[in-house]
């Protein structure tokens, strides 16, 4: 499964479904790059930018935090996700998902 868009303004918000420890639901939470992942991106924008090309779109990899939404957050960002997250959220994992080590919900 992709990362869920949410289509807000300038496509700026990037959830992922994560799995927190002990439960069996998935729930909408996010992940913030390690500050070297994150000065790696910067300089590729800025590479990008001087050279006259757009950015492309943040890579995902597995070193980083990755944590859950707010209760409130989730409630509200929920209801703007795909049909297919949405219907795992509700119905929790199948055998066609996996979870990665850092929390993330993948589709195998």
């Amino acid at each position: 499964m992709k990362h869920p868009q949410l289509g807000l303004r300038g496509g700026a918000q990037q959830v992922q479904l994560v799995l927190e420890n002990g439960q069996t639901r998935p729930v909408i939470g996010t992940r913030q790059p390690t500050e070297d992942e994150a000065a790696a991106e910067q300089a590729r924008v800025r590479v990008a930018l001087h050279w006259g090309a757009r950015a492309s779109p943040r890579r995902v990899s597995e070193g980083g935090i990755t944590e859950p939404q707010a209760l409130r957050s989730r409630t509200i960002l929920s209801h703007r996700l795909p049909s297919a997250a949405q219907r795992l959220l509700q119905e929790g994992l199948t055998e066609t998902h996996q979870v990665l080590p850092s929390g993330v919900v993948t589709v195998k």
